[in-house]
């Protein structure tokens, strides 16, 4: 929250956000894949695109509007085996 304040306070509004969060993590097969590292990418990407969307939202909305763009991958319509954290959680912007 104090990011989007900063940026209110500073600028009047915002009115337009590009939401591109997105961290890759481990490259290895399902039944390999580290739990800690599944949580890590799949908080950045999910709960990170979430949380700056809301504060954001807010903001806008309270300023009469905005417009918000969620970035995804391509991965996450063409699931490559070895990056089941990126793809689940670019899967989820969509």
């Amino acid at each position: 929250q104090a990011f989007v304040t900063d940026v209110v306070e500073t600028f009047g509004r915002i009115d337009f956000l590009w939401n591109n969060a997105g961290v890759q993590g481990a490259m290895k097969p399902t039944a390999e894949y580290p739990t800690d590292d599944f949580a890590f990418v799949t908080n950045v990407n999910i709960n990170g695109s979430f949380i700056v969307m809301k504060n954001v939202a807010n903001a806008m909305k309270e300023a009469g509007g905005g417009a918000i763009v969620n970035t995804a991958s391509v991965a996450a319509l063409r699931a490559t085996p070895t990056m089941i954290a990126y793809v689940a959680s670019k899967a989820a912007i969509i």
